[in-house]
């Protein structure tokens, strides 16, 4: 193979004026020339490496083609120096790869297509073809005399457009695209040379560098950067050496830095994938810190461009004006920079990278032709990434060491009781000076798992259950058509008080009635004699079905004075069937806190058909398995999906198999339920309890039409924090002292309807008939109903 030489413009050539002159730099050869600005290497041979199965493989001729016929389009070519290509020497190859596989690349020329289609199937994605030999010597070849140039002050810097890629070949064998480390030789060539001491190796490609970093693992005087993605070593090319655990080895401890990004780890908490800002926090936080320290004399890029947005491979969201901005970085910290292309498989996007690259290289104000802003802030899950692997290599380098982030949660904070928890972080945000307001809200968050909150898919959208609410009380001749609805809840004692009750309530102008047995009626009476007023808990045994011989006797009434909760239920029966013929078109719910929820359903099919609610006050649901330090929550252990809960399952069934057709309300964190978070009742609660409250009342709304939650008198003009919370499972009832609803004064779009609880004739009299009347009326007016919930 012959050996070309670098054709440079004679000295008296002019230089554009867009081309920054440079100087000396320190390190490396003592003095050389002022240079004469970038330097581009491009050759067409290069472009017959092929893959002769699949033409349209990502790794394809045009790659190199489309990227250099763009900077020929936007006139970079023009203000550069084009270097002459050449082909790599034995000797500069086997610098990093054995003489083994020198020779086997060098086979590759001398064999049939068919040949080398099978060579290439021996290596870990790799496909050969005759002219794979020439193309991957003038890649290597042309990195290498690209960095002599610019070493010699020929060219500042230099934009390397090649193929095959290398940063994934190994010493020995060919791997990932790549037929011999390019950069790696390069590198090694100008340390045997001495055009360099130290030497930094940026590598931005989506993959990480493994051949790379092994080949300087134990190397001290060439500092390997690597961001790529890792999804947890299970993404190319795999394994725990992209981890930033993987820091070298022996002298070279320290000296291979990797930042691993988890795009799908974010993916799974709907966290954007890792684009300008998440690279540019690593250059920030890791990469020019330690550059002050290691003082690089020669900057090596391997340039893979699969980070880019719209890349097949990669996944991640890279703008050309984030590579230009790291390119602009780089060289303030040292002007000397090899570019070599790597990967990257979307024609347009690394056209534009590139192209951004080299106007950065040249000192260009922007990327130029495209968007010149980067992309958002930093997201604080890639963000967390960047800091572990920060406080990893600070026992490496210690100048990382004052770049804690304020607002980072350490470990320590998340261990312990809360005092010791509180105690760790004021520690933190003193020696850091960080905002220990802000810390304790991403403390809390890290503690509750709020990146990790599971979906929950309703029973049904909410307009459709806000149109079956509207329509359920238009049916009964509610006069406020939209809502909210005022519907207070009666308690029961006899008869003639459930009828008397009743239409005193509907006398004044209420929606409708929640009827409930607290324990005080009885059927028979003498069922409740020496019995205390409460609730008496009963339910019915379910039986396989089997053949009928004979007709079931009816209970006996003594037999259902032995059990109070079924004589509780037949008063409650009773008294629905009175006020139900009294006031035959009018709402009327009922409330059965004698039976099991699942076992409510078939009982009032059966018992009360009629009825247009059922109110599973008694519901329970469980948001998440929560660890409690007496009486306060501490921590989440998971989150808890409706899978995790088989009862509401059977709820649904249950109502399902019932065949009664009214709507159902489930009860979220009001009394007598399991507390979802100490500050559920609190005027003042965190994002914890209120994302608690939230999946509470989805998982509610799962099984029900409508949610229940309680609150006591907010300030005038306000709505509950729990309310809010819980609002995102509407429509959204709101339980509440019987009094009290006469003063409630927050915006009505928080809610569907008021359950003012306790009802009987003594609280009746008690209200002032004409505020009642006037709260009807300020309830009837028309509001916004949300068509998404």
């Amino acid at each position: 193979s012959c050996v070309a030489f670098l054709r440079l413009p004679s000295r008296s050539s002019s230089v554009s004026p867009d081309v920054e002159q440079g100087s000396a730099v320190s390190g490396g050869r003592s003095a050389f020339p002022p240079p004469r600005g970038v330097g581009i290497a491009y050759d067409e041979r290069m472009a017959l490496h092929r893959n002769i199965e699949m033409p349209n493989h990502p790794e394809q001729p045009d790659r190199i083609r489309r990227i250099f016929a763009r900077l020929e389009e936007e006139g970079l070519v023009e203000r550069c120096v084009r270097l002459r290509c050449r082909e790599a020497t034995r000797p500069e190859l086997e610098l990093k790869h054995t003489a083994r596989h020198v020779d086997a690349v060098l086979r590759i020329e001398g064999l049939s297509e068919a040949e080398a289609v099978l060579e290439g199937k021996q290596y870990n994605s790799v496909y050969l073809s005759p002219d794979s030999t020439q193309a991957a010597l003038l890649s290597a070849g042309s990195v290498v005399e690209a960095t002599k140039q610019v070493c010699d002050g020929e060219v500042a810097s230099a934009v390397c457009v090649v193929r095959p890629p290398g940063h994934h070949a190994e010493c020995d064998c060919a791997m990932g695209f790549c037929l011999f480390g390019n950069v790696a030789v390069a590198a090694a060539e100008a340390r045997r040379q001495g055009w360099s001491e130290r030497a930094l190796i940026v590598d931005w490609d989506v993959h990480h560098g493994n051949g790379t970093q092994n080949m300087f693992e134990e190397d001290d005087s060439v500092l390997y950067f690597s961001t790529h993605r890792y999804d947890g070593g299970a993404f190319y090319p795999g394994g725990s050496l992209g981890h930033f655990t993987s820091h070298g080895k022996g002298a070279g401890e320290g000296y291979s830095v990797n930042v691993p990004f988890d795009v799908k780890g974010a993916m799974r908490r709907g966290c954007p994938a890792p684009a300008d800002a998440e690279l540019l926090e690593a250059f920030h936080r890791i990469l020019l810190p330690i550059c002050k320290e290691f003082k690089p004399d020669l900057i090596f890029i391997s340039a893979g461009f699969d980070a880019a947005a719209g890349d097949p491979l990669g996944g991640c969201g890279v703008t050309p004006a984030g590579y230009f901005e790291m390119t602009r970085l780089l060289r303030e910290v040292q002007p000397r920079i090899v570019l070599a292309l790597e990967g990257g498989y979307n024609l347009e996007s690394i056209s534009n990278s590139t192209a951004a690259c080299a106007r950065a290289l040249l000192g260009d104000a922007g990327p130029g032709g495209v968007a010149t802003e980067l992309t958002s802030a930093c997201q604080p899950f890639h963000a967390d990434l960047v800091e572990d692997a920060r406080e990893h290599l600070v026992k490496f380098w210690p100048c990382l060491a004052k770049l804690a982030d304020p607002l980072r949660v350490p470990k320590t904070a998340l261990e312990g009781g809360s005092l010791a928890m509180q105690l760790e972080l004021q520690n933190y945000a003193q020696a850091t000076g960080g905002n220990l307001a802000a810390l304790r809200e991403r403390h809390e968050a890290m503690l509750f798992k709020l990146q990790d909150v599971p979906p929950v898919t309703p029973l049904a959208g909410g307009s459709a259950r806000h149109r079956a609410l509207r329509r359920s009380f238009a049916q009964s001749g509610s006069s406020n058509e939209g809502g909210p609805w005022l519907v207070p809840v009666l308690e029961l004692k006899s008869l003639d008080q459930a009828v008397r009750s009743a239409s005193k309530a509907f006398a004044t102008g209420v929606n409708g009635l929640w009827l409930v047995n607290s324990g005080q009626a009885y059927v028979p009476q003498q069922a409740g004699l020496g019995l205390p007023a409460e609730v008496f808990r009963t339910q019915f045994k379910v039986e396989p079905p089997r053949p009928k011989l004979r007709a079931k006797a009816k209970s006996t009434p003594s037999e259902i004075s032995k059990e109070p909760g079924k004589a509780q239920l037949q008063a409650l029966q009773e008294c629905f069937a009175a006020v139900r013929e009294r006031f035959p078109d009018r709402w009327l719910g009922v409330i059965i806190p004698q039976l099991p929820c699942d076992q409510a359903f078939a009982w009032l099919a059966k018992h009360c058909p009629s009825a247009d609610g059922l109110w599973l006050r008694d519901f329970s649901v469980r948001p998440a398995e929560l660890e409690w330090e007496g009486e306060r929550t501490l921590r989440l252990q998971r989150w808890l999906t409706i899978h995790d809960q088989p009862e509401l399952s059977g709820i649904r069934r249950a109502r399902q198999a019932s065949g009664w057709l009214g709507l159902v309300f489930g009860s979220v964190a009001t009394q007598g339920q399991e507390i979802v978070h100490h500050e559920q009742n609190e005027d003042q609660m965190g994002a914890a309890c209120q994302a608690l409250l939230r999946q509470a009342a989805l998982l509610t709304a799962s099984v029900c039409d409508a949610v229940v939650t309680s609150s006591s008198l907010p300030a005038p003009g306000t709505t509950p924090l729990k309310v809010q919370a819980a609002s995102a499972a509407q429509p959204l009832a709101v339980q509440c002292a019987g009094q009290e609803s006469l003063s409630w004064s927050f915006p009505q779009t928080a809610m569907d309807a008021i359950f003012p609880d306790g009802l009987q004739d003594a609280s009746l009299e008690e209200w002032d008939e004409a505020s009642l009347l006037s709260v009807i009326q300020s309830l009837s007016c028309k509001r916004e109903i949300p068509s998404v919930v």
